[in-house]
């Protein structure tokens, strides 16, 4: 079993027992339940060291790639990852190239282990981030709850391969 799946797997236990209220109206209690329940598994390559962005600034740096280098071949992945040698997830942001079929490390030097998360629809993204004025998506309550709906946020490349 993957770390990111199991980590949700205890994180869920704990809801179980009794550390949600009753009546929470949440689809997902936490992103890392939204990921393991939906997301895409990724090994990514890393990008050029030249293209490569600041380091602590993964949503930052994907987002970058997905709205304004080229929003018509990156897509803006958001999820957790693993770093070799250490069993433990981290949120990151990633993104997948259309053009080269690939995804790409864009902030870390080394990839990840592990990667799971959630491609997010461009145009969607777009108007978030707009909306919001902040990077990071997955850890707002509003893509939790029970009426947020995947087919509107999920892109479309990777809708079909969910199914």
């Amino acid at each position: 079993m993957s770390v990111i799946r199991e980590e949700a797997e205890v994180i869920r236990g704990l809801f179980d027992e009794g550390g949600a209220e009753k009546g929470y109206h949440v689809r997902y209690r936490t992103a890392l339940d939204l990921v393991d329940a939906e997301g895409v598994s990724f090994s990514p390559d890393l990008v050029d060291p030249s293209l490569r962005g600041m380091a602590k600034q993964c949503y930052k740096n994907a987002g970058s790639f997905a709205l304004f280098d080229d929003p018509a071949r990156f897509v803006y992945v958001e999820g957790f990852a693993v770093l070799a040698g250490i069993p433990l997830s981290i949120a990151h942001a990633w993104v997948y190239d259309l053009k080269e079929d690939r995804a790409l490390e864009v902030t870390w030097e080394t990839p990840g282990a592990e990667y799971l998360g959630i491609p997010l629809d461009t145009e969607w993204f777009r108007a978030w981030i707009l909306l919001r004025n902040c990077w990071g998506v997955l850890d707002s309550p509003a893509i939790l709850r029970n009426d947020a709906d995947p087919e509107k946020y999920f892109h479309k490349k990777f809708r079909t391969a969910k199914q």
